[in-house]
C-alpha cells in the first residue's frame, strides 16, 4: 500500500490463488478453438447426422466436455436448431442432449 498526502492508494497484487485460475481458463480456450469446425467439416457432420436420423444409422459422436473428449454411440432422434442442441438415444436407450458447440466430430459405423 503506497500513502500519498493523506490518500491510500492500493498496488496490484496477484494472489497465488488466482494464478492457477487464471492459467486454467487460459488453457481451455485454447483448447476450445482447437476443436472450432469450419464451414466444410460443418456440412459434412450435418449431412452424416442427417442421414442418420433418416436411416437409423449408428454414428459415433466425438464431443467435448468437462475439458475432455468424449464418444457416444447411437443414433439421432432430433436436431433442434432454435436451441442449438439434438438428441442422441444410445445402446442402452438412454437420451442424450447434446449442445452444437460441443460437437467435435461425428462418424458412421
Amino acid at each position: 500500500m503506497i500513502t500519498e498526502h493523506k490518500t491510500k492508494k492500493w498496488n496490484g497484487i496477484l494472489l497465488q490463488e488466482q494464478t492457477p485460475a487464471k492459467q486454467k481458463e487460459k488453457v481451455i480456450e485454447k483448447t476450445k478453438n482447437i476443436f472450432k469446425l469450419d464451414k466444410e467439416k460443418w456440412r459434412e457432420i450435418d449431412l452424416l447426422i442427417h442421414e442418420g436420423m433418416e436411416y437409423h444409422s449408428l454414428l459415433r459422436f466425438s464431443l467435448y466436455r468437462d475439458e475432455k473428449l468424449v464418444g457416444i454411440f447411437g443414433r439421432t432422434i432430433f436436431i433442434d436448431y432454435l436451441s442449438q442442441e439434438f438428441r442422441i438415444i444410445d445402446k442402452k436407450e438412454n437420451i442424450h442432449f447434446v449442445p452444437f458447440s460441443t460437437l467435435v466430430d461425428v462418424e458412421r459405423l
